[in-house]
Parts: C-alpha cells; sequence; structure tokens
C-alpha cells in the first residue's frame, strides 16, 4: 500500500526511538536549573495537532510542574481577547509561554510569541524549523529535529515527535524542581517507550480489523468521537486526519456530554461512533454505558482500548490495544496510531488527496491575517 498516511504509519516504527532520544537529549540543553527554577505560572498554546498535544499531556504537566499552575489556552483567545491584567506574570520571566508548531510559520502562534514577549513573559518554541518566525522570536527553543520527508504531509510522525518533546521537558522540568526521581524519569521514559513496541508487535493485527472497519464504514461521512480526560486528545487528534484526508463531517465529545448532545446526531446511515476507552480509567464504567446507548440507536460503535470485551455488546467492534496498568494514560502516545490506519485506507479507496482540495493551503488562513498586539 502506498498511501502517504500509511507510510507513515509504518515509518514510525524507525522513527520513534532516534526521536524519543533526541527529544530527551535536548531538552536537557533548552533551559538552565536557574531559568527553570524561577517559574512559577505556565500556558502552553498550539493549533491543530500542537492542540491536541498540549492537551494530552497538561495533566502530567500540572502533576509534576510544582507552580502555580499550567494551563493549555488557544492562541484566539490569548492574543484577541485576553488582557494584560488577566495573567498574574509575578516577576520577569516567572510565566512561561510554551508554543508548539510544527512549522513555526502560524501568524496566530507568532501573534502568541510576540504578545507574551510584550508582556515579560519567558517564551519557549518547541518547533522542527529554528529558521521560523516563532524560533527566532522566542527566548528558548526546543528544536524537535524531525527529518521532513516527502510523504508526512498531514501530520502523524510530527505529532508523535511534539508528544515526545513536550514529555521530555516535562520529565527534566520536573527534575529539576524536585517532583521526579531519577528512578521514577527512567520508570516513564521506559514505560512510553515499551509500549510503543508493543504497538508495533500488533500492526499487523491492527491492520487487519482497522481494513475491515474502512470497509464498512466507507460511505459514511459523518463520524463521531468520543473521549474522555487525555483520549480527548488522541480523539480530537484522529477526528482531524478523517477532516484533512476525506472531508468527513466530524463531531468529538466525552462520554458524558455525547449522552446529552452528540447522541442526537441523524444520519440516514448508522454513524459510525469511536469510542476511546480504558479499563482503568476512573471513567471507565460510564465509557461501557455509553456504547451500549450508542448500540441501541443502532450506532456502529468502535471502541478503541485496553478493554474487558465481556463488558461490550457483541454488536460491538473492538480494537484492542496492548495491556498497561500502571501508567495507563501513556496510550495517549500512540492510540490515535489504529484510527490512523483506518483513514488511510479509506483514503486509499476514495482515492481523496491530503487537505481534501488542492486549493485548500491557498484559501486558509495560517499563514495570513493581520497581526495586532492587543494589550
Amino acid at each position: 500500500m502506498t498511501n502517504a498516511l500509511m507510510q507513515q504509519v509504518d515509518s514510525l516504527k524507525e522513527l520513534a526511538h532516534a526521536q524519543f532520544n533526541t527529544a530527551f537529549s535536548n531538552a536537557q540543553q533548552v533551559m538552565s536549573f536557574t531559568e527553570i527554577s524561577n517559574i512559577r505560572r505556565i500556558y502552553i498554546a498550539g493549533l491543530g495537532d500542537s492542540y491536541a498535544a498540549a492537551l494530552g499531556l497538561v495533566k502530567l504537566f500540572k502533576k509534576y510542574s510544582d507552580t502555580y499552575g499550567v494551563d493549555v489556552i488557544t492562541p484566539m483567545h490569548f492574543t484577541r481577547f485576553a488582557k494584560n491584567n488577566n495573567f498574574d506574570k509575578g516577576e520577569p520571566n516567572s510565566t512561561l509561554m510554551i508554543t508548539i508548531s510544527n512549522g513555526g510559520e502560524s501568524s496566530r502562534i507568532v501573534e502568541t510569541v510576540t504578545k507574551a514577549k510584550e508582556m515579560k513573559l519567558l517564551t519557549m518554541a518547541i518547533t522542527n524549523n529554528p529558521n521560523s518566525r516563532s524560533a527566532k522570536l522566542s527566548d528558548k527553543v526546543l528544536l524537535m529535529e524531525l527529518e521532513k520527508v516527502p510523504y508526512a504531509t498531514v501530520g502523524l510522525r510530527s505529532y508523535l515527535t511534539m508528544l515526545y518533546n513536550l514529555f521530555s521537558f516535562i520529565l527534566h522540568f520536573g527534575r529539576v524542581r524536585g517532583t521526579i526521581s531519577s528512578y521514577q524519569e527512567e520508570e516513564l521514559k521506559n514505560a512510553v517507550i515499551q509500549l510503543f513496541d508493543e504497538y508495533v508487535e500488533k500492526y499487523d493485527e491492527f491492520k487487519d480489523i482497522t481494513k475491515k472497519i474502512a470497509d464498512e464504514i466507507e460511505d459514511d461521512e459523518i463520524i463521531d468521537f468520543i473521549g474522555d480526560d487525555t483520549s480527548y486528545a488522541s480523539a480530537y487528534f484522529a477526528s482531524a486526519k478523517f477532516v484533512e484526508c476525506l472531508g468527513s463531517l466530524i463531531s468529538i465529545d466525552d462520554s458524558e456530554n455525547w449522552c446529552h448532545i452528540n447522541a442526537y446526531l441523524k444520519s440516514n446511515r448508522a454513524i459510525p461512533t469511536f469510542i476511546f476507552a480504558n479499563k482503568y480509567s476512573t471513567s471507565y464504567s460510564r465509557e461501557v454505558d455509553t456504547a451500549m446507548q450508542a448500540v441501541m440507536m443502532n450506532r456502529k460503535v468502535i471502541i478503541v482500548g485496553d478493554v474487558n470485551k465481556e463488558d461490550f455488546s457483541e454488536k460491538v467492534t473492538i480494537i484492542a490495544l496492548p495491556e498497561c496498568e500502571k501508567y495507563s494514560w501513556i496510550h495517549n502516545f500512540y492510540e490515535y496510531i489504529p484510527l490512523s490506519m483506518v483513514v488511510a485506507y479509506l483514503q486509499e479507496k476514495k482515492n481523496t488527496k491530503d487537505f481534501c482540495t488542492e486549493k485548500h493551503l491557498k484559501n486558509a488562513t495560517t499563514k495570513s491575517s493581520k497581526i495586532e498586539i492587543v494589550l
């Protein structure tokens, strides 16, 4: 199969370990002990896949930061609506603004860095482009060092690399602040990379079941996604691939709010409903119940997760992820991979282009729009 997205999926086998090591090596150098020690507040801003990466790891950052708070903030809110007095800056460089952008040239990211510097915040860019405007404007740059390959148009390789780089900085930050011991750091690092190897072992199994799913939902244009807690980031990322590669109409919610709103989505066809679930999650019982309700509504329910098969109806399709009990949240690093396979098979069947039309990038405003600093 020559599909570009599937090529990205397969390339992760060679990419992951190298990028993981590079991320941890670079994170050690990006900020000094004193600079990290002085930080009291952290904001993370990103768009699209970068936003998903921030959502996926913000909870971990909060746990180990030893600061007054870590929050994901949208560039539009920060640049166009937030005022100076909305942010308790404290001493200069005591508030850190992290921007995540593979290319580093999105106007709103550039505007975020510009405004943050006007507010005397310490700025750090996680990017793959050291020559980008956001990198050159930022005080610190955590360079991803991701090799550019011709088949990587929509994000997948870049998303995994973003997660690894943010993760590496979080652990380095925690080590400096004394919230993570050297033993804990190594245990977390080993758990994350070992789980990737277990995913690779299931690649053939994933491809078999995702091809069947693609055959079953080929004619469906409305796709629904459910994800709780950090898995919401995976649902967000996976849904983006359906839009970027297929032009699907998508909806995303958590397992509770879905029952209040998204359950009322209507179509002439049974709506494919992907649910990220994990038997070790505190919301697992709600995920099981939500899946049951979706089956009763005649949805095409697909569970993505480390789950107990007997907890679900026989009508449910299960993409079984590797067992991971102690650090079950690290599925967030990889659980979107099988759905990327679904998109790749569908794209091959439908013969659609990435971003759906060749005119997309010409008409989008990611690199245009006047930049104003509103203080």
